[in-house]
């Protein structure tokens, strides 16, 4: 059944949890129902995350429908993904990326181009919608948040599962703000340090995407540059330094960038990290 979170960001990419609260705003095509839980279920501070939307009727629920319910009640969604950590829309009939795109657009948030990221993507509509990664099952994708070696991650992401695999396949999220509470509880001193000093990232990038690592994005596509000069320009802009190797790869040291943020809309702290 094709469905998709949205999360807040900085946010790790658990998997997907519970639905706990009530509907939202008067638009009876949709509620909120905690009579299914999810098997992965959590809950934060009394709030579930994520929070689970359901259509309360199945045969209703196309996108047109949940876009136009998005749009009416955006200011109320893009609250709750910050209370609750993500958002899940469950059983919605999306059947295809356009129509994903439509109803993550109808929440009026600002879309930002994939520039120093590491993961080998196929763009699907636009610079909205891409592919999550396009390396092989065997290649493991640790919990992360979503560009963290660049100085303006973004704020926000949404995933969608068109065609759900047939054993596995989840994409667990987790909650930053409890992996902070963690670290802060177990390892204080090495918590602190993350936090006066900061981290910086060393990838070596090559000239073509390879596509059986996780992380091996192009240098070109990286940058969105056709040349060595234009990346230069890219990469001096994000404050890294590069050194050309042999072969047509790159080895970059990004700026120094916060490992522990102070999320400005909550005021919570939470780790970040890249690959």
């Amino acid at each position: 059944t094709p469905s998709f979170p949205i999360l807040p960001s900085p946010s790790l990419p658990l998997p997907p949890s519970l639905l706990f609260h009530h509907a939202m705003g008067d638009d009876a095509m949709i509620i909120v129902t905690t009579d299914r839980p999810l098997a992965e279920a959590k809950v934060y501070d009394g709030r579930a995350f994520p929070l689970t939307y359901r259509p309360k009727d199945p045969k209703n629920c196309g996108a047109f429908l949940l876009a136009d319910h998005i749009r009416k009640n955006k200011e109320t969604i893009v609250k709750q993904v910050m209370e609750h950590g993500a958002v899940l829309f469950r059983g919605f009939d999306l059947r295809n990326p356009e129509e994903q795109a439509t109803a993550i657009l109808s929440l009026g948030l600002k879309s930002m181009p994939y520039v120093g990221g590491a993961a080998v993507r196929r763009k699907i509509v636009g610079e909205i919608i891409m592919t999550t990664n396009e390396s092989p099952p065997s290649e493991p994708v640790p919990f992360h948040h979503e560009m963290a070696q660049t100085p303006n991650p973004p704020s926000h992401l949404a995933f969608m599962c068109q065609l759900p695999a047939k054993k596995g396949g989840a994409t667990p999220i987790l909650k930053s703000t409890a992996v902070y509470t963690y670290l802060k509880t177990k390892h204080p001193k090495f918590c602190d340090k993350l936090e006066k000093l900061g981290v910086r990232y060393v990838r070596v990038m090559p000239g073509e995407d390879d596509e059986k690592s996780a992380i091996g994005r192009s240098w070109r596509n990286t940058f969105n540059a056709t040349t060595k000069e234009e990346a230069e320009a890219a990469m001096r802009k994000l404050g890294s330094t590069w050194e050309w190797l042999e072969g047509d790869c790159v080895k970059t040291i990004t700026a120094t960038v916060p490992a522990i943020r102070t999320d400005d809309r909550t005021g919570e702290k939470v780790l970040v990290r890249a690959h």
